[in-house]
């Protein structure tokens, strides 16, 4: 009797361990979903970041490099940095990769840049598309906020 319940400890445990681990690396797109605006001071910059959750996208990296830090972006997903203005680096790659993109940040701007994917022979590029308002307003209530993970982890 006691082995038996040593055995069935040891699978709980293996299911908490693996349940623990699953969840580092799931969809961390789950807070609330996007509703309003927020609206920069008159010194700053808000930049949004979001990801559509859409069926067919391929399974590509998660992580923006914007304002020397790494930010991680999952399906259907939304974050926003608050920002002084300046001239910036926001890529898809590292800092040393190709395909910078470098945008001239102004005063109490709002900017919405959009994680989108475009089809390329055998496979798929991610790109960041700078997106109206207009139109990050239709697409962004789809969209979740990015929350951190239990360890804290982008």
């Amino acid at each position: 009797m006691l082995d038996a319940l040593r055995s069935t400890a040891h699978s709980i445990g293996a299911v908490v361990v693996l349940s623990a681990t699953v969840a580092c690396d799931a969809n961390r797109a789950s807070g609330p979903n996007f509703q309003y605006i927020i609206h920069p001071s008159s010194d700053e910059v808000i930049v949004y970041f979001y990801r559509e959750a859409r069926a067919d996208a391929p399974k590509l990296s998660d992580w923006i490099y914007a304002f020397d830090k790494i930010i991680r972006l999952d399906h259907g997903g939304y974050t926003f940095q608050l920002i002084p203005p300046g001239r910036y680096l926001i890529s898809l790659q590292s800092k040393r990769d190709a395909e910078d993109l470098w945008f001239d940040l102004k005063r109490g701007q709002t900017v919405f840049l959009k994680w989108d994917y475009v089809s390329k022979g055998d496979g798929y590029e991610s790109k960041l598309v700078s997106i109206d308002e207009s139109q990050a307003l239709k697409e962004l209530p789809g969209c979740r906020l990015m929350q951190l993970d239990p360890g804290g982890r982008p």
